[in-house]
């Protein structure tokens, strides 16, 4: 890879992505090792079929956004959220995506607008 290629706007290349679906559980709050606040999201889709199994990814929010979220967001929102597709890694259990703008709140089961 050119170093052009890896120099676009200080960054190399990244994959961004946008998530929409409901919890598919409480979210999760810890803190790092440094105390920074991270909350991680299951966010499960529409199955494209009946014998198929809805896609699921996990939205990682830190900071400010993490706490807002940890104690905003309940299972059963339906939530929306852009950010960076993380690296594949053989431990985790499902596609990362690390998010770098507002989660918003779309809808929530049980209330009526």
């Amino acid at each position: 890879m050119s170093a052009e290629q890896r120099a676009v706007n200080g960054r190399g290349p990244v994959i961004r992505t946008f998530a929409r679906g409901w919890l598919g559980k409480p979210p999760e709050l810890k803190r790092s090792d440094e105390g920074v606040a991270v909350c991680r999201l299951l966010v499960v889709g529409e199955a494209a079929g009946p014998a198929s199994s809805p896609p699921r990814v996990s939205l990682y929010l830190k900071g400010r956004e993490a706490e807002r979220c940890a104690y905003g967001l309940r299972e059963g929102d339906l939530i929306e959220g852009v950010g960076v597709l993380g690296p594949e890694r053989e431990s985790a259990l499902r596609q990362e995506v690390v998010v770098d703008t507002r989660v918003k709140l779309r809808a929530r089961m049980g209330t009526t607008a």
